[in-house]
C-alpha cells in the first residue's frame, strides 16, 4: 500500500483516540442522587403492631400479653434459626461427605419452626374475644397471602 494511506489511517485513529478520552475525561455529569428515607426496621415493624391492635380494637392487658407471647416466640424462633445456621455451617464444612443426617435434623429444626409459627398465631388467637377472633382470622388469612405471594415471585 501507498504511504499516503498509512498516513491517512494513523492521522484518522489519532482523531479517534482525542475524541475518545474527550470523552472520557468531560463525560455528563451523574443527576443528583435523591436521598431516600433510611428504612427503619423498628419503625416499620411497631407500626404493623399497632395497626393489627387498632383493628382488632385489643385492650391494653391484651396487647400485654401479645407483647409477651410475640417475644416469647421471637425468643424460639431465633435459638431454631441459630440451631439451623449451625447445621448449614457444619453442612459446608463437610465438602467431602454429604451426611443425610444433618439434612435430617436441618428438616427437624424446619418442622419445629412451622409448628412454633402455627402455635404462636393459635396462642395470640385465643388472647382475644369472640368478635376480635373474627377480625383475628380475616387478617390473618390477609397476611398469609401476602406471604404466599412473595414466596411464588421468588420462586419465579
Amino acid at each position: 500500500m501507498n504511504k499516503k494511506y498509512y498516513y491517512i489511517i494513523i492521522v484518522c485513529l489519532i482523531i479517534l483516540n482525542i475524541f475518545s478520552w474527550r470523552l472520557w475525561w468531560e463525560k455528563p455529569p451523574f443527576p443528583p442522587v435523591v436521598e431516600q428515607e433510611k428504612f427503619d426496621k423498628n419503625n416499620h415493624r411497631d407500626n404493623g403492631v399497632n395497626k393489627l391492635y387498632e383493628e382488632l380494637s385489643l385492650t391494653e392487658s391484651q396487647k400485654n400479653e401479645f407483647e409477651s407471647l410475640r417475644k416469647e416466640y421471637f425468643d424460639k424462633v431465633s435459638k431454631i434459626n441459630k440451631e439451623l445456621d449451625e447445621l448449614r455451617r457444619e453442612l459446608s464444612n463437610n465438602n467431602d461427605k454429604i451426611n443425610d443426617s444433618l439434612f435430617e435434623e436441618m428438616g427437624i429444626r424446619k418442622t419445629l419452626l412451622e409448628k412454633e409459627t402455627f402455635m404462636h398465631f393459635r396462642s395470640l388467637r385465643d388472647v382475644c374475644n369472640e368478635d376480635q377472633k373474627v377480625k383475628f382470622d380475616t387478617v390473618h388469612k390477609r397476611m398469609m397471602n401476602r406471604f404466599n405471594r412473595r414466596f411464588h415471585k421468588r420462586k419465579d
